[in-house]
């Protein structure tokens, strides 16, 4: 209290408007010892958090910080000691005070910012091109043909190509050096990602498709091309199966211009190399590893609960709720 009040002081004469904030680690206060457990827990290479205290006997008396989400009642009563007007003051008065003041910004901005790959857009229409040729010959049907140039367009329109060119040069890194990429979610109703070989599915009506003479025949009443029986072509070749029958608005929309949400699936053994790669693609000051928030597999969590009852000497199977251990 000592030292808040000074900081309060020093604020007071240097004109500077001083409001009362929570610390928030939780958001119940009985969610209180899952914080203490992994207080108490060791991290990666044995560093202890800075509130674990390795002096056992004041470890077992001392309590950590009480940092649920506390209401505006409880932020009050916890600094009743300035007195109840000085305490409104700092939690709600000046608080308001400075939100008033706070102008409307823009933290993320509505536009979207892809990465830049000169030629982007040219380099993938060359792609799948080739990649057409050399599936359905140099003068595709019209229904594929168009289904590729209506996908490109609205991709290239919208700003997307580069994405699409991105996914492909991982793809073909991880290929390239032996390892399967598996592709997840929509992405496989998209003729130009199957082109660029970001994923097997090819979403086209259900079809043979001659590797030899390049003959294409639909088959408008099956969903799936790998149901069709077999069958040869013309020009005595046995037909290749395929088709999926998903159209591309599954993918980016009714107007093409949803973002497309390309999810790849690379090998444990390979993930590192993979995201090391995309440095030599941009540069190492311009990508940046986004993760998700961790959650404990269970044998963990079992260890960090079982570690910190044995470090804080808990009886087992005692009848108070607040220290009922079991260890088996």
């Amino acid at each position: 209290s000592d030292l808040l009040l000074k900081v309060i002081e020093v604020a007071k004469a240097c004109g500077k408007i001083i409001a009362a904030s929570n610390d928030v680690h939780y958001v119940y206060p009985h969610e209180k010892v899952y914080r203490d457990i992994l207080v108490s827990s060791m991290g990666i290479g044995g560093v202890r958090h800075p509130l674990y205290l390795y002096n056992e006997s004041e470890r077992a008396t001392y309590q950590t910080p009480k940092q649920h989400y506390k209401t505006t009642q409880e932020m009050i009563d916890d600094f009743l000691w300035l007195g109840p007007e000085k305490a409104y003051e700092l939690v709600v008065t000046n608080t308001h005070a400075i939100a008033a003041r706070m102008e409307e910004i823009t933290i993320i901005p509505a536009q979207l910012f892809t990465p830049k790959i000169a030629n982007a857009d040219a380099h993938l229409k060359t792609l799948i091109q080739s990649r057409l040729h050399t599936l359905y010959g140099s003068s595709p049907h019209a229904l594929i043909s168009e289904r590729m140039e209506k996908e490109y367009e609205a991709i290239t329109t919208n700003g997307f190509g580069v994405i699409y060119y991105i996914a492909h040069l991982l793809v073909k890194k991880s290929l390239d050096d032996g390892y399967m990429v598996g592709s997840r979610g929509s992405v496989g109703s998209s003729f130009v990602a199957f082109l660029a070989n970001i994923t097997e599915v090819n979403p086209l009506p259900a079809h043979y498709r001659c590797t030899q003479c390049h003959r294409v025949e639909f088959v408008d009443d099956v969903g799936s091309g790998f149901d069709l029986e077999d069958k040869k072509c013309q020009c005595g070749c046995m037909y290749t199966v395929d088709g999926q029958d998903i159209p591309f608005e599954t993918f980016l929309g009714f107007e093409g211009d949803k973002v497309p949400d390309i999810d790849l699936n690379f090998s444990n053994f390979y993930q590192e190399h993979a995201h090391a790669y995309t440095k030599v693609l941009f540069g190492e000051d311009n990508v940046i590893r986004a993760g998700t928030i961790g959650t404990l597999a269970n044998k963990t969590a079992y260890g960090y609960a079982k570690g910190y009852g044995e470090d804080h000497h808990f009886p087992l199977d005692t009848k108070d709720a607040r220290y009922a251990w079991r260890v088996s």
